[in-house]
């Protein structure tokens, strides 16, 4: 299932400035619905997903924990305060608070922005994750740097009795898009779901 989220390319630029300042929620609640209407009756629901994909699907499996069955994400945006000083895409942050960025003239967050970009990053629904979660990041990601994001997240949830791994491909960016990174993270993402689902 490939879901056209509010803020998604295919619904068009109002749908894209709808998301600004309600990231975290509009996008989030969009995909949970339409799992819901598509696989009514089925009882192992699985997801997938990059990026800002990886980022709803953190957000889904922590506010649903007794829906999703097991999760494979790469390069996820977790924590949007940790984010917005080290990504490359600094306005991005902003966009999602739904303020302006000056990229001449960066505006500093303040104590408030911090506090609204914590409330809109699936990190704060980490202690909630019950279902076994494969992480998949790129060394050389610069839009989500993984060191303050994927890998922090697979220690939080290592350390609260989470199942999860984590593999890291060190010269990959945020696509993840290499020929043998792709069929890499396929393979495992198949053996994940398999192994967890009990199929195997």
């Amino acid at each position: 299932l490939l879901i056209n989220y509010t803020g998604s390319w295919g619904l068009g630029q109002d749908s894209i400035n709808a998301l600004s300042g309600n990231v975290g929620d509009m996008d989030v609640e969009d995909v949970h619905y339409a799992v819901q209407q598509t696989a009514e009756g089925f009882a192992n629901v699985v997801l997938m997903g990059g990026s800002h994909g990886g980022f709803i699907i953190a957000h889904l499996i922590g506010k649903y924990p007794d829906f999703y069955k097991a999760a494979a994400i790469r390069n996820p945006i977790i924590n949007h305060v940790t984010e917005l000083g080290v990504t490359d895409a600094p306005d991005w942050c902003h966009w999602i608070m739904g303020l302006p960025y000056d990229a001449y003239l960066p505006p500093i967050p303040t104590a408030k922005d911090c506090t609204t970009l914590l409330e809109r990053s699936p990190i704060i629904h980490v202690d909630e994750v019950q279902c076994p979660v494969l992480v998949f990041l790129g060394a050389e990601d610069l839009v989500v740097p993984p060191q303050s994001q994927g890998i922090t997240y697979h220690q939080y949830l290592k350390s609260r009795g989470v199942t999860c791994d984590l593999k890291l491909y060190p010269k990959e960016s945020n696509a993840l898009s290499g020929v043998a990174c792709s069929g890499d993270t396929l393979i495992h993402t198949h053996l994940w779901f398999k192994k967890h689902l009990g199929l195997c």
